[in-house]
């Protein structure tokens, strides 16, 4: 914090020197030139009465004290001159190097971009925030679309869900109704005495079963075959692939 303040001080002490020269010498250079306008006026004049002067004896007063003030305004200046070059001279080096970043700051904020050319920045900078905004909106629109979408896809899983429900529920209670309604027949058959009738329907209920049973433990069978038939088939293509694959390397 101590240089950024040593500098800071610094600058403003010779800130305000250069100001203060700057002044003295506007003043000796105003002193310089009004001097010199009356010396031309006072030459003038002396020109246009000779006589004046020569018969007079003596020095004019009123230019001998133009003649001492220009003197006087000369020594000042040169004074000033080297009072000025023994303070650059006692400016350190240091000093001198933490002035320069200074002044290169000040370049750089006098090379800024005017507010004419700042304009098509900010301008560009405008349309991209309005292309952001649209995107965002597209964005936001096609993912509410998406959530109704799936919505609606919820629903229709619940309602198949729920017809596969009923389904099944109508199913059983068929089977339900059919296993209920075989065995009051068989209780009717019981109840009425009627065994033969019923030995005879039985005997015919199991072989119907049996011949069922016949059925379907063939149609298993010939199912089963076909299914080894067709592992056989896939089982020797990948044993011919793979020793072909085993030529090949070797």
């Amino acid at each position: 914090m101590e240089e950024p303040l040593e500098s800071s001080t610094l600058e403003e002490a010779l800130g305000q020197l250069q100001r203060s020269l700057r002044e003295r010498a506007n003043r000796s250079l105003h002193q310089l030139s009004c001097i010199l306008r009356e010396d031309n006026a006072a030459g003038r004049d002396d020109a246009l009465e000779p006589s004046f002067s020569a018969e007079g004896g003596s020095e004019d007063p009123g230019t001998s004290w133009h003649q001492l003030q220009h003197s006087h305004a000369v020594n000042q200046l040169i004074a000033l001159l080297h009072q000025h070059a023994a303070e650059e001279s006692e400016v350190s080096p240091s000093r001198r190097q933490k002035i320069t970043p200074l002044r290169s700051s000040e370049c750089e904020e006098t090379n800024m971009p005017t507010f004419h050319n700042l304009v098509p920045i900010i301008n560009d900078q405008s349309q991209y925030i309005h292309h952001l905004e649209a995107e965002v909106k597209f964005c936001k629109e096609e993912l509410s679309g998406m959530k109704n979408r799936v919505q609606v896809v919820v629903l229709e899983n619940e309602q198949l869900q729920q017809q596969l429900k009923a389904r099944r529920q109508e199913e059983a209670m068929r089977e339900q109704t059919l296993l209920d309604a075989s065995g009051n027949m068989q209780n009717s058959w019981m109840t009425r005495g009627e065994d033969s009738g019923v030995q005879e329907a039985v005997k015919s209920y199991s072989h119907g079963d049996a011949d069922m049973t016949k059925v379907s433990s063939a149609h298993e069978a010939e199912k089963w075959k076909l299914e080894l038939e067709r592992l056989k088939l896939t089982y020797e293509q990948k044993c011919e692939i793979l020793e072909s694959q085993l030529r090949v390397l070797r």
